[in-house]
């Protein structure tokens, strides 16, 4: 009896451990099943159960990376139109101007008030290779008293670029202007009513390779100058075509650095003659020139703080004509942003140019200009404006002096409608030191934007 009882106690727990292992395996199989093989092969490390899943799981490169959306540092600044890939900025300005001597003269000066209309559009591409932009402004002033000083001006360019290359960069660029020289100059007759009305027009294509600790750029480019005739007193006119001239030019730098570099100095090199429409000018004189400029400088690209290249840049000019001596003229050029702050923001515009003339025994106007625009945010939407700028021009007998200072504000109401009030005064002293004028102008507008 006590044999059969320990048989029964044997039988039982056979069937209590095989039941046990049989239900261990059915849930090492659906586990299995339900997380996959690791390996699918049939040695003995297929039977053992797969480790239990971790309760957090890191799965790299497989969670969608979102673009983070545009922080708006300003809610009174536009926010443009979106065009397909393009951002497109319009703006019109609508104002009054008010000068005191809009003849700039030196003596029994008379004022006068103008309309202004300002249009402008600015595009930008927003591709993620290469980039396509632009700007066209133009500005109408129509005076009530004189209206024969009524002008219209403007302004336009594009630049194409194209990403070649991770280390080569083409860029593509045309732009034009037109604008007026004013009536007090020595390069304007004392007789004339109107002021001179000239045109420049470049295009230009360049390619920049980067070689690693420097950057070679070679540009080639057309430029097109042309100076309107202006009307005199007593129903004359003066014909300025024999001014007219083409300028080719090649250019060649070189820059050490490498493309994104905060601080790249450079060497640059240009070559461009000149070539007048007319043989000989209004006292037969033949002003085709070769000439070119040799450029010392840096280019700074720190960010938001310090953008944009100055240099120390000589130019030089040889005309064809015996009468007309060697030209050089030597001095600063560039153009320079600084914003320590987001709130402030000044730039630094600064030239050297040797423009055509039709005086006898004077091979050129040589012309050096530095100007400084500044503005400080004194709240989201009100801006303080500041200019000054200092222009020299050796006509032969002398330096000419212009001076400009001027100030205001802007203050947005929104970011699609703001209000802008300036003044400015120009002094004005020719070569001789004997004569100038100067000249007060005050400018109330409207402007609406997007």
């Amino acid at each position: 009896m006590a044999r059969s009882r320990s048989m029964c106690c044997v039988v039982l727990l056979a069937l209590f451990c095989g039941t046990a292992l049989g239900s261990r395996a059915t849930m090492a199989q659906e586990a299995s099943d339900s997380q996959g093989s690791v390996d699918d092969g049939s040695g003995d490390d297929a039977s053992l159960p797969p480790p239990p899943p971790p309760i957090f799981r890191a799965i790299p490169n497989e969670q969608p990376k979102l673009k983070a959306k545009p922080k708006i540092l300003n809610p009174y600044d536009p926010i443009g139109i979106r065009a397909g890939a393009f951002l497109l900025r319009p703006t019109l300005e609508i104002g009054v101007e008010s000068r005191s001597n809009v003849r700039q003269v030196a003596t029994n000066p008379q004022g006068d008030v103008a309309v202004l209309l300002k249009p402008s559009l600015n595009f930008a591409s927003d591709w993620s290779r290469h980039s396509l932009s632009g700007n066209v402004t133009g500005q109408w002033l129509r005076y009530g008293a004189v209206d024969d000083l009524s002008s219209f001006t403007g302004s336009a360019d594009i630049d194409f670029r194209l990403d070649v290359h991770r280390d080569i960069v083409a860029e593509f660029k045309a732009n034009t202007a037109v604008t007026q020289t004013g009536l007090g100059t020595s390069s304007i007759p004392t007789t004339a009513v109107s002021p001179r009305t000239d045109q420049t027009s470049n295009f230009s294509a360049s390619v920049a390779k980067d070689l690693g600790g420097a950057v070679i750029t070679s540009t080639v480019a057309l430029a097109r100058n042309t100076y309107g005739d202006v009307a005199l007193s007593g129903g004359g006119v003066q014909s300025n075509s024999d001014l007219n001239y083409y300028e080719p030019s090649l250019k060649l730098r070189g820059s050490l650095g490498s493309f994104g570099a905060r601080l790249m100095p450079f060497a640059e090199i240009t070559y461009a003659p000149r070539t007048h429409d007319q043989a000989l000018d209004r006292n037969g004189i033949n002003r085709n020139s070769q000439g070119g400029s040799l450029s010392l400088g840096l280019t700074l690209d720190d960010g938001p703080i310090w953008a944009g290249e100055m240099a120390v840049t000589g130019d030089y000019r040889h005309y064809a004509d015996a009468s007309l001596s060697d030209s050089f003229a030597v001095g600063l050029t560039g153009n320079l942003i600084w914003s320590p702050t987001p709130l402030d923001q000044a730039t630094l515009t600064t030239s050297v140019t040797q423009v055509e003339t039709s005086t006898v025994g004077l091979s050129a106007t040589k012309n050096w200009l530095a100007g400084i625009e500044a503005s400080h945010s004194l709240a989201d939407n009100f801006k303080l404006l500041a200019n000054a700028s200092l222009g020299l021009a050796d006509n032969g007998v002398g330096y000419e002096k212009t001076a400009t200072v001027g100030g205001g504000f802007e203050y947005s109401f929104n970011p699609d409608v703001a209000t802008r009030l300036t003044a400015q005064q120009v002094w004005y002293v020719d070569g001789l030191g004997t004569t100038g004028y100067s000249d007060q102008s005050l400018i109330a507008s409207l402007i609406l934007q997007r």
